[in-house]
């Protein structure tokens, strides 16, 4: 979130995941933040701050209208800052922001339903970065497109998206696609199949950086279609439990790739060749591998051109 709202630059050669990496390490030696989980690799996963700490970090953010919290104490209206997050179970006021103010919104309570996400793009027009995660609406509104300055987008699950629009308007922003538990498939389409279609949209579009997909338990088979024009900007793809019954990589796709995380997908198997079509690859991580794939990735460890790779469990114990 805090490269996506632009807090963090990039230093020199390093890029801005490792920075923010050490912003987020200063905070926890300074004892500000605390590590509450932590990933396979031994990074910060969750953290959690003290609640008197909280409650200064929203009194100054409300005074400077960085950001306002909305909950069932505190509830708004016609807020001034340019970032809410909505923490409370009941309805908030429709007018709770000035529309033109407004540019993120971040849901960590209230369920939306398509209604009140229709008043959202309709009203919310400067919206750049909307967070759905904790949100079990089961169908974005097709009002959605109209988000023309929207970057960043999270949803949660399961969700579909609405057929997309003709003119090359439709999200042509989107920087950030995380759809974590989702089912990202097009109204028309059938159950469970991330479709051909669906794939070209996403990879039409101009300026997607990070795009991270996950489970949902109606999500059978998934088909990924990435010629020399899609993926583009790409710079971070990540899937987890996801069953993919076909990947193709054209010559020259996703040029920009520079990390790949594959979690847990067991039908996935890709070849040596396929792998190094990745020219920009920096980072490869991928946890729990089928036994095809991990043979794959044997065979790569001793020609991984300057690739990071990291495999979980280690391939030996795959044996």
């Amino acid at each position: 979130m805090w490269i996506v709202e632009g807090f963090v630059q990039q230093t020199g050669n390093r890029n801005v995941e490792d920075v923010a990496e050490d912003y987020l390490e200063e905070l926890i030696d300074r004892s500000l933040i605390q590590v509450a989980h932590t990933r396979t690799d031994g990074g910060v996963k969750t953290c959690r701050i003290h609640d008197l700490l909280r409650d200064l970090c929203i009194s100054e953010s409300k005074e400077e209208k960085f950001l306002e919290v909305c909950s069932d104490f505190n509830l708004l209206h016609m807020s001034k800052s340019r970032r809410l997050s909505i923490n409370c179970a009941t309805p908030p006021d429709m007018n709770l922001c000035d529309s033109s103010n407004c540019h993120s919104l971040l849901d960590f309570g209230y369920e939306y339903d398509e209604s009140d996400l229709k008043w959202l793009c309709n009203s919310l027009w400067n919206l750049v970065t909307l967070e759905l995660r904790t949100s079990k609406i089961k169908c974005l509104p097709k009002e959605i497109w109209m988000l023309e300055k929207l970057r960043h987008l999270y949803l949660g699950g399961p969700t579909s998206i609405p057929r997309a629009r003709t003119d090359d308007k439709a999200l042509r922003n989107l920087q950030v696609l995380t759809a974590s538990k989702s089912k990202l498939i097009p109204l028309e389409a059938h159950k469970g199949n991330l479709s051909r279609r669906v794939t070209s949209v996403l990879g039409s579009l101009p300026y997607l950086r990070i795009l991270k997909l996950g489970f949902h338990r109606e999500c059978i088979e998934i088909y990924l279609l990435c010629n020399e024009s899609s993926f583009r900007q790409l710079d971070v793809f990540e899937m987890a439990d996801l069953w993919i019954s076909y990947w193709e990589l054209g010559k020259g796709a996703m040029p920009s790739l520079r990390r790949l995380v594959i979690n847990n997908c067991p039908s996935l198997i890709m070849r040596p060749e396929e792998l190094w079509c990745l020219t920009a690859l920096q980072d490869l991580e991928v946890l729990h591998p089928s036994e095809e794939m991990a043979k794959t990735l044997q065979g790569l460890q001793m020609k991984k051109n300057g690739c990071k790779l990291q495999v979980n469990p280690p391939l030996d114990a795959t044996n």
